[in-house]
């Protein structure tokens, strides 16, 4: 026996290519996972949520009287999608 049919058949998936890759094993991508993971990631993303939890428990968001919020269809497609400007009325909490 050939030292290729020894290891022939270990019970491994097989495709017509090279190698086999599970499709659960492509789900994670480089920041998410690994050694590259951006060290400020976590503290940047806690930052954020408390940052708007502050501006939501402190300020009243609402709609100005005769500027209509846009609606979610309305977006501005180029390079990234973004929403129209729209005015905002924005009054501290007592």
């Amino acid at each position: 026996m050939s030292t290729l049919d020894q290891y022939s058949n270990l019970g491994l998936p097989v495709t017509d290519s090279l190698v086999f890759c599970e499709s659960f094993a492509l789900d994670h991508s480089a920041t998410e996972a690994g050694r590259r993971v951006c060290a400020g990631e976590t503290f940047s993303r806690f930052t954020i949520y408390l940052f708007l939890a502050a501006l939501l428990q402190n300020f009243t968001f609402s709609a100005p009287e005769g500027k209509p919020i846009p609606g979610l269809d309305d977006v501005i497609s180029g390079f990234s999608v973004s929403p129209p400007d729209f005015w905002v009325k924005v009054v501290p909490r007592n």
